[in-house]
């Protein structure tokens, strides 16, 4: 058409001139002239028509091929006469059909430079396009179909693109095109599909000075989206600058287009879009820079595919953005980053992830063929993280980064980190392996001065960081352990390596402290341990098996505590609820831990000890008892559980040791036993504690130790010596003094277990003992001060005095001095390894062997020359007690004593006098001689008697009749009246001498059968 309506111009401009130079006449051309304008003048009337028609022919023509159609053009009008030309077309539809059309254009009007077309110049001065509706299907990734055409949205590639260009040289300029409702629809293949609407409410390009503006009003679906630009095509560096508004566009509308280009995966997005930015793109010789200001939001967004689903409630960006092209292409932003609720799901790897992001955005990068540099400075604020992996989950109210991130992505990468990181409310859980329903939980806020060096290499990964590590209001439950503490802190360096091949390389320099960190146990409601500070001066880890910590101080340290005071308990008191252990201060010069089996600790001091003991009824330590029940029914749990084949490997012995352990300042235990009631509360003050070196590679090797304790106030207790405390052998070298010891608060005890009663005492012992190899060797030496016993279970003592030769109360009675003291030497020896070894046992024994041995000697002694002393051990003794001593003999049929006998009833007299305690029993007191004396002593009286009775009266001589004495007869009545008349006189002579009445007992008067001299028993 362009041929066609330039053709008879150019023919017409050489005629003129040709018909001039001929010789005809003048009215040959006037009619000449009149015919070829009317002709021209018919044609021009007759070519819009023609055009028009062949236009609606060319178009059906050229759509035939897939579908008919049918075209109509309601008017073509051209004016090429006259610079510029112009043509204008209106009323194109295109029917399929149908009664409306399925495309349409209402006006199309060109305005063309003809003169710039020999410079081969296309040069619209004016275009203008209203009314425009246009249809189109996505058919794939690759093409799209537009009225049945199939096109290609990829050019074809060219064999000789150079060649093509020189033969189409013309070169577009266009000084004006505007574009009006231009309604474009799109959609794919598939017939239920919804459309995505285009419409172009105006478009327009025109030149001002030397740049053209290009301004767009347009709105896509429900969506608008405009723009203002400035195009500078002429100039040395091309450029685009301008706006660009996008108001919320849904996201949603772009699903069945990613079915499209990705039909292998599900698709379904959602969310809607707004952007509103300033941008300037030029092109220079060293590549595009691109510069972007504005904000970008996408608020409500949803991504879902078959193994991935992120959701952004609100996302949004207000800042600089900048691209370089260059030979090393580069980014650069500055600005606000907010990310609210975003969450992300991996169903395969079951992974979520729920947070919110604030970040304050100074992000420099470097694409270089080897490697991506970015580099960014600033605040990035992450709030309600939720990270679940399976059935773990990491949580974090807040976390925020204020610092330097410098990230190489190459063939090295590594990372730079330089700032500040908090964490609040960061919190790590998972499934308790203990029970059913409980989780392991661990809760902190966390502060991180991060200086962070982070390199990957051929050789390995290496990192190196140096600053400091926070962790405030620390909670950890590992049911049913919970641990809290109020801070710990960590400040120092931390190097790692790893090499192909190689275990981890780990080195750490630093130091540590903490602050009220408690260690509960729930299921008791027992405190483990707590402790107000804890500080380590130095602390150095090697190789993940060398641990060294040195100047370790803890203060205030408590072990074994109830939370809460048991009111229900019947016997609740202060020292139970204090706790087993508590010190004021407890320091350590240094802990080294070597190959994880050997540790090796050095000089510990405790400051300050406060040591609360409880001991049960059983005798069992209440405040470990809860604690020792739980492993109890583990362990039971343990052994109830099938058995299974155990691989037996073997590992190092653990190997420890301890350089001195000493007690300073005020130091005590507060012992209270209900083994007998009222139960038994003991304070004792350890004054002095020094023990040595102990180390379980050389167990043989001997361990000094001193003791010094204050039991109430007044009794003390010092020991010295050394032991080989890890030798599976005892051996022990000590002496031991124990003085002012009262015996009133052990009443209660002898009362339970022996059946005496302590009316008053204070006891005295010294001990000196060697045990070598299990073998004892022990001399005591044991001392009693107005130590008096009543007895008042005799079943009890009964059984106690089983051990014994002799009644105890009467053997320490023997042994009491004027000042009723008593003092005994108590050997005892033995095999405590043999397992016949019963203490109680040994010690009864060797105390019955003292007061035997004590008892014989004293009386030996007291009663010389009359030694004739038996024991209850050695004869059994029907009415005396434990002591039988030399008998008092008396004259067949008489109650006098001899001087011998007088003599020594003075010795049991002296002997009485200085044992108050001693009771004298008096048994027996008749023989078989004493019925014929004293059958002799009444037939000598009868004899008298008669003789008087025969003697002549004074007053009458007359002689008198003989009389008939009757016979006489002793019975046993009467040698038993005697043997009472024997003891009472021995009483009686004693009492004399000074002796209480009460310290001499009588028994039943009984006849021996021996035919000896009368005497009356005597025993203790």
């Amino acid at each position: 058409m362009k041929q066609t309506l330039a053709t008879p111009a150019h023919t017409s401009s050489q005629a003129l001139p040709k018909s001039s130079n001929r010789s005809p006449s003048r009215f040959k051309n006037i009619r000449w002239l009149i015919l070829l304008s009317i002709i021209l003048t018919g044609f021009s009337l007759l070519l819009p028509s023609l055009l028009k028609i062949g236009l609606e022919r060319g178009i059906e023509q050229a759509l035939s091929e897939q579908k008919p159609y049918r075209a109509s053009i309601e008017s073509l009008e051209y004016s090429l006469l006259f610079n510029p030309g112009k043509i204008t077309l209106q009323g194109l539809n295109i029917y399929q059909q149908s009664v409306l059309p399925v495309t349409s254009v209402g006006q199309l009007s060109v305005e063309i430079s003809l003169l710039a077309l020999l410079n081969k110049t296309i040069k619209l001065t004016q275009l203008t396009l209203d009314q425009v509706k246009l249809p189109i299907t996505l058919l794939n990734a690759s093409q799209i179909q537009f009225l049945g055409l199939t096109l290609p949205l990829k050019g074809e590639n060219k064999l000789d693109e150079t060649t093509d260009n020189e033969a189409f040289a013309y070169q577009l300029d266009a000084n004006h095109i505007q574009l009006n409702s231009i309604a474009l629809t799109l959609r794919t293949a598939e017939k239920t599909s919804a459309e995505t609407r285009f419409n172009i409410d105006q478009l327009q390009l025109y030149k001002e000075r030397d740049f053209y503006r290009f301004i767009l009003e347009s709105q896509l679906n429900q969506a608008r989206i405009d723009s203002n630009l400035q195009v500078h095509i002429a100039s040395e560096s091309p450029k685009v600058l301008g706006t660009l508004d996008i108001s919320p566009f849904n996201l949603a509308e772009l699903s069945p287009l990613a079915s499209v280009f990705a039909p292998k995966q599900a698709h379904s997005l959602k969310g809607h879009l707004s952007s509103h930015i300033t941008f300037t793109a030029k092109m220079t010789d060293q590549g595009l820079a691109y510069y972007q200001q504005g904000s970008l939001s996408l608020n409500n967004a949803e991504l879902l595919q078959k193994n991935l689903s992120v959701t952004l409630p609100a996302l949004s960006w207000k800042g600089d953005f900048h691209v370089f092209t260059h030979s090393t292409p580069q980014v650069h932003a500055k600005g606000a980053l907010n990310l609210r609720n975003m969450a992300l799901k991996l169903p395969d790897q079951a992974i979520t992830l729920q947070q919110s992001v604030t970040a304050n955005i100074t992000l420099n990068a470097t694409l270089s063929p080897k490697a991506l540099k970015l580099s960014q400075t600033g605040q990035i604020h992450l709030s309600k993280l939720r990270l679940n992996h399976a059935d773990q989950t990491l949580e974090a109210k807040q976390i925020q980064w204020q610092g330097s991130l410098d990230v190489v992505n190459g063939a090295q990468p590594s990372l730079k980190a330089k700032g500040k990181l908090t964490a609040h409310e960061l919190t790590a859980q998972s499934p308790s392996e203990n029970t059913d329903s409980s989780v392991n939980r661990l809760s902190a806020n966390l502060e991180s001065e991060v200086n962070l060096q982070l390199a990957l290499n051929k050789s390995g990964l290496s990192l190196h960081q140096k600053g400091t590590l926070d962790f405030n209001h620390l909670a950890a439950s590992l049911p049913p352990l919970v641990l809290n503490s109020q801070n710990i802190h960590w400040q120092g360096l931390l190097n790692a390596k790893t090499q192909p091949e190689a275990p981890l390389n780990l080195t750490a320099n630093g130091s540590l402290s903490m602050t009220k960190l408690q260690a509960k146990h729930t299921q008791n409601n027992l405190i483990l341990g707590q402790f107000e500070t804890l500080t380590v001066d130095e602390v150095g880890v090697n190789q993940l098996s060398h641990l060294r910590l040195k100047g370790l101080n803890i203060r205030q340290l408590h072990a074994i505590k109830p939370i809460k005071p048991d009111l229900s308990k019947q016997h609740s008191s202060l020292s139970e609820d204090a706790g087993l252990v508590k010190t004021e201060q407890l320091t350590l010069d240094t802990i080294t831990l070597t190959d994880l089996n050997t540790l090796a600790l050095g000089n510990l001091v405790l400051k300050g000890l406060e040591s609360h003991i409880t001991l049960s009824q059983q005798g069992e330590i209440r405040e470990l008892a809860p604690l020792l029940t739980p492993l109890s029914s583990s362990q039971t749990k343990q052994r109830t559980q099938p058995k299974t084949t155990k691989i037996e490997t073997k590992s190092s012995p653990v190997h420890y040791s301890l350089a001195s352990l000493t007690l300073q300042g005020n130091n005590h235990i507060q012992l209270k036993t209900y083994q007998a009631e009222p139960p038994l509360n003991k304070s004792i003050q350890i004054t002095q504690l020094n023990i040595g070196a102990i180390n379980s590679q050389a167990p043989h090797t001997n361990t000094p130790f001193e003791l010094k304790l204050t039991i109430d106030e007044f009794s003390h207790l010092s020991s010295s010596g050394h032991a080989q405390p890890l030798n599976p052998k005892i051996n022990l070298t000590a002496k031991a003094q124990l003085h002012g010891l009262s015996l009133l608060d052990l009443s209660h005890f002898s009362e339970k277990f022996i059946g005496y009663k302590i009316n008053s005492g204070q006891l005295t012992l010294e001990l000196d003992t060697t045990i070598v190899d299990n073998q004892i060797k022990a001399q005591n030496t044991l001392q009693l001060h107005k130590f008096e016993i009543i007895e008042t279970d005799k079943v009890k003592t009964s059984e106690f005095g089983k051990d014994f030769d002799m009644p105890f109360q009467t053997g320490l009675a023997m042994l009491q001095d004027k000042e009723d003291n008593i003092a005994l030497d108590l050997p005892i020896t033995g095999d405590i390894s043999s397992p016949n070894f019963e203490l109680q046992s040994v010690i009864n024994k060797a105390l019955n062997s003292a007061l035997v041995t004590a008892t014989k000697t004293y009386l030996l002694l007291a009663l010389q020359p009359f030694g004739a002393i038996l024991l209850a051990g050695e004869y059994a003794l029907d009415q005396l007690s434990a002591v039988q001593l030399q008998a008092v003999t008396f004259p067949a049929g008489q109650i006098t004593l001899s001087k011998e006998m007088s003599t020594y009833l003075s010795k049991i007299h002296h002997l009485l006098n200085e044992r108050k305690a001693l009771k004298l029993k008096l048994c027996g007191g008749a023989s078989p001689l004493d019925k014929p004396a004293l059958l002799k002593i009444a037939q000598a009286k009868q004899a008298q008697k008669l003789i008087a009775q025969q003697r002549p009266s004074t007053a009458d001589n007359v002689p008198k009749e003989r009389s008939t004495q009757p016979k006489i007869t002793i019975t046993e009545q009467q040698v038993l009246t005697l043997a009472r008349q024997r003891q009472a006189h021995i009483k009686r002579s004693l009492i004399t001498l000074g002796t209480a009445s009460e310290q001499i007992i009588l028994c039943q008067p009984s006849l021996s059968q021996e035919h000896k001299l009368p005497s009356v028993e005597t025993g203790l």
